[in-house]
């Protein structure tokens, strides 16, 4: 089944599997690493949040810290970002946020 990045809300690491997350509240499980999924997607503006997430930018609707813990808010779910990758995603929500 061929699933076009577009209609992907987030993806998750499962082991060597990701479960791709989609907009209509669908759920696809593939087996491909993240990292895999990362190297192809990031060109369509998938960023990595967390070593087990990957989103689009475009589908970030906040950023937040929490108690030190930073956050994106991606279809109404809640999914942490990893200290390594804040930095980046903050910028790139920012950016896409002055684009829109």
């Amino acid at each position: 089944r061929m699933i076009e990045s577009g209609h992907v809300c987030w993806v998750e690491a499962v082991g060597d599997y990701v479960r791709l997350h989609l907009n209509d509240g669908g759920a696809h499980l593939v087996r491909m690493p993240i990292s895999h999924v990362e190297e192809r997607w990031s060109p369509y503006g998938f960023v990595r949040i967390h070593r087990g997430h990957l989103v689009p930018v475009r589908a970030i609707t906040e950023f937040a810290v929490i108690g030190g813990n930073h956050t994106v808010t991606v279809a109404g779910r809640v999914l942490p970002v990893s200290r390594r990758h804040a930095r980046d995603v903050r910028e790139r929500f920012l950016q896409a946020a002055d684009g829109r």
